[in-house]
């Protein structure tokens, strides 16, 4: 894989175990024997592939919350069974059809659209929303409250009264900052249990917890 991977040539999908057992044939991947969590790091950071969707699996729950810096697509309780793999592939599937979603914004009586998935997160300033985008900063009058009632922005998540994240770029947490596209968020005392609570609540609906598999 990792051959492949330094000419270039990525994967859509990738499933890795967390723990590997003595035998495993990624201890090749990383010269000496690594986790998933460790692969996965090494594939975002040193490969720079940010389009290959990872998807974990492990006998515990508890990783779920550690695995966001390396932006997996799914966490897969074990067994692992061919249902809970056409489930991953299915919400794949709905993510690419679902890709061209938009949302829409007001600025002086004209209607402007941006792509949800180019969304970094919104900043509150005085009565003014800053968007900030993989492209820059645009902006327009709103309130933070009133974002999170979009239906499009349901997968968003409010870390501060000034800020509303799309966790789907979050590089790392740390203490009571997040790091999203290299800067540093902060994370209020308010809202830092609801925080930890949407990002597990988050994981489990891709385990299956809330939802049933389709």
């Amino acid at each position: 894989m990792e051959k492949v991977i330094e000419k270039g040539i990525f994967f859509d999908i990738i499933f890795l175990d967390i723990q590997f057992d003595d035998k495993s044939k990624e201890e090749t991947f990383c010269k000496r024997k690594k986790n998933g969590i460790e692969i996965g790091q090494k594939i975002r950071n040193i490969y720079n592939d940010q389009k290959t969707q990872m998807v974990y699996i492990s006998s515990y729950e508890s990783y779920a919350i550690k695995l966001f810096q390396n932006h997996p697509f799914d966490f897969v309780i074990k067994p692992l069974t061919e249902e809970k793999i056409y489930h991953v592939l299915n919400q794949l599937i709905r993510l690419y059809f679902n890709g061209e979603q938009k949302f829409e914004y007001n600025v002086n009586g004209i209607i402007y659209e941006e792509k949800i998935q180019n969304i970094l997160y919104f900043r509150s300033n005085l009565r003014k929303i800053e968007m900030v985008t993989i492209e820059g900063i645009k902006l327009f009058h709103g309130k933070i409250k009133k974002l999170m009632e979009k239906v499009t922005l349901r997968s968003f998540i409010r870390i501060h009264q000034s800020y509303f994240i799309n966790p789907q770029y979050i590089e790392k947490v740390k203490d009571k900052i997040i790091i999203i596209n290299g800067e540093e968020l902060p994370i209020s005392r308010k809202y830092m249990t609801s925080f930890k609570e949407q990002l597990r609540k988050n994981m489990m609906k891709k385990v299956g917890k809330e939802n049933e598999l389709i």
